[in-house]
């Protein structure tokens, strides 16, 4: 026989703001609104970082201990939205053939992730993580891996004679349903367990990444350039000039409407992504600028220089905010997305 209180429980979803079900919490007469958070972070609780989360509800954010039941969240068709703020972490890949996975606060290495390679392999070259932070891609010069952040486990294994010993970079969609492959300079599209398609006319790649629909690619190249191309039919749309040496990354802001770009010519571009203007250049280098991104709100970027600095900056102002010794980011990627932080440091 049901009690009073399990009669009047109610499942409430908890989206996020994309619309993304995350799951359904079960709510009670006299559950608080801490109850509420409490359960909603169990959708996280196995994902490679933990994120703060925040409830919505009807357009306010809900805090304290007032209880479910007063605030109409056990009315039938009520549901949550969930914000979510980005941990501080950082994933790293190695030369000495591992992932870490770092808290920022303190420094220490919570993870430690060993792909089964062959002995030649070695190093790690990239590392790109879902965004729901549950799994994660390694890529070696001649291999790629799949890891599950829940079990820790390799969960598969991907490999071609023709690309032996020739990746450059890979990097998973959102959903982990596709993935992007550069390879001696050819950038390749893989679908599900298909084999690699290659997006038309690329043959001096350095890095590619996913718009945040996956439906546009843009690559950095060696050509002083950066290309859009649609997914669907690989063909390039846009080509974005005004650097002077290799490009070596390029990524799609939060929403996708902008491009950064990080050169060799020791300049970060900001590039309109429909138009292909340049909407702004930061300058403030000391060298080749080795990679960039966006912070999760779209409102900042950081760069990783090769005077062995990592450099974050205002978007709109240009103005450098804060820079910091980060010599193994110097010579690899920076994160700076939904899972991953700047390590504080020093104004410029």
């Amino acid at each position: 026989m049901l009690t009073e209180s399990q009669a009047s429980a109610s499942l409430v979803p908890v989206t996020l703001l994309s619309g993304q079900l995350l799951g359904e919490i079960l709510l009670s007469e006299g559950d608080t609104i801490r109850k509420a958070k409490d359960s909603a972070a169990k959708f996280y609780s196995n994902s490679l970082v933990v994120p703060t989360l925040r409830l919505v509800f009807q357009g306010h954010e809900l805090d304290g201990e007032h209880e479910v039941s007063s605030l109409g969240l056990l009315e039938p068709g009520a549901s949550l939205v969930a914000l979510l703020e980005a941990p501080r972490k950082v994933l790293s890949a190695s030369a000495d053939g591992t992932a870490k996975l770092f808290d920022v606060e303190s420094g220490e290495c919570e993870k430690t992730f060993v792909p089964d390679m062959d002995r030649d392999e070695g190093s790690i070259n990239s590392v790109s993580v879902t965004e729901d932070g549950k799994m994660f891609l390694l890529a070696t010069a001649g291999s790629m891996f799949t890891f599950s952040t829940t079990s820790g486990r390799c969960l598969r294994r991907f490999s071609w004679p023709e690309m032996e010993e020739g990746i450059q970079h890979a990097v998973l969609s959102h959903d982990a349903k596709l993935v992007l492959l550069v390879c001696l300079g050819v950038v390749y599209l893989i679908a599900g367990n298909g084999p690699p398609v290659r997006l038309s006319g690329q043959c001096n790649a350095l890095f590619a990444a996913f718009s945040p629909d996956a439906r546009k690619v843009v690559v950095a190249s060696k050509e002083c350039t950066a290309q859009l191309h649609d997914v669907r039919s690989g063909l390039c749309e846009k080509v974005f000039r005004g650097h002077f040496g290799w490009v070596h990354t390029a990524r799609f802001c939060p929403k996708g409407e902008s491009i950064l770009t990080a050169c060799a010519d020791g300049v970060t571009r900001l590039f309109d992504a429909i138009s292909g203007e340049c909407i702004r250049d930061f300058r403030r280098h000391g060298g080749c600028v080795r990679s960039s991104s966006f912070s999760p709100d779209g409102d900042k970027i950081v760069a990783a220089v090769d005077d062995c600095t990592a450099k974050l900056f205002d978007l709109k102002s240009g103005r450098c905010e804060r820079s910091s010794e980060a010599r193994p980011l110097a010579a690899t990627q920076v994160f700076y997305g939904p899972q991953f932080s700047l390590p504080t440091g020093p104004g410029c």
